[in-house]
């Protein structure tokens, strides 16, 4: 199984996904609207952000994609006040199966899970109508680097190997200057990028191992048979309390701001 077939555990996520959702929201902001757009939101998940997305265009209209189907179950949950103003799509990036053109599109925490990022902003160019926003966040090159060589080591012990066989890594983590250069060659202008880091500590032991179990560990442990899985994350939060300080995840985060040529109509 690809990592990226693998479910996520929306309710689970919507509880402990606090951090991304303040970026998230960052994001939001640094959109230009009037109120009257047609915006995608790549990698809507549970809906927390699209709903703020909409209510932020009372006269336009949301795509919301995600390829988990128990994301989309929750978004639409979430969104359903919004009637016919909100779309949900089942898709697998790169693949963007609209109805239309959108004004803009924005994505949090998604693109680093896209292994082919050239094929990918061609996609989001051609979705675009001219004078068109991109605006993302996602996990920049040395995200999580710490955190991610603790997991491989103990991926490569006795008790674990046989499941990580074969292993290749589900994201990509890269950095501005590369984003920036295939921006420019799928047809943006006006293009920005640049890394944030963004540390973020959990209160203890509990609610770190919540985190990582549900979100960054999520394609390791499908790997791995409940128990093991427990004590795969178990032994990476016990290390995580024994740092100074104890239970914090070095986020970096790669940020671009792009537009396509031309006036919007």
């Amino acid at each position: 199984m690809s990592p990226t077939d693998i479910d996520w555990n929306a309710a689970a996520y919507h509880r402990v996904s606090g951090a991304q959702i303040a970026w998230g929201l960052e994001v939001l902001d640094r959109l230009r609207l009037s109120g009257d757009e047609t915006v995608l939101d790549v990698g809507c998940g549970p809906g927390n952000l699209t709903k703020v997305l909409a209510e932020r265009l009372p006269r336009g209209r949301v795509f919301a994609l995600d390829n988990s189907p128990d994301m989309l179950a929750r978004a639409a949950r979430e969104l359903a006040s919004f009637g016919p103003r909100v779309q949900l799509i089942r898709a697998q990036l790169p693949d963007l199966p609209l109805p239309g053109p959108v004004h803009a599109i924005v994505s949090t925490a998604t693109l680093h899970w896209v292994l082919d990022h050239p094929a990918l902003f061609r996609a989001f160019r051609q979705a675009l109508l001219p004078g068109g926003q991109l605006e993302f966040q996602c996990g920049g090159v040395g995200n999580l680097h710490r955190f991610y060589a603790q997991a491989f080591d103990l991926a490569a012990t006795p008790e674990y190997r046989d499941a990580f066989r074969g292993w290749a890594d589900p994201w990509r983590f890269v950095g501005p200057e590369e984003t920036r250069e295939r921006l420019l060659a799928a047809g943006f202008v006006e293009v920005k990028t640049w890394l944030e880091n963004k540390p973020t500590r959990y209160p203890d032991s509990a609610a770190y191992t919540d985190f990582i179990g549900h979100v960054i560990l999520r394609p390791l442990v499908a790997r791995l048979e409940p128990d093991r899985a427990r004590r795969f994350t178990l032994a990476l939060a016990e290390s995580a309390g024994r740092q100074e300080p104890p239970y914090v995840l070095e986020y970096v985060r790669l940020n671009a701001s792009a537009r396509t040529p031309g006036e919007r109509g």
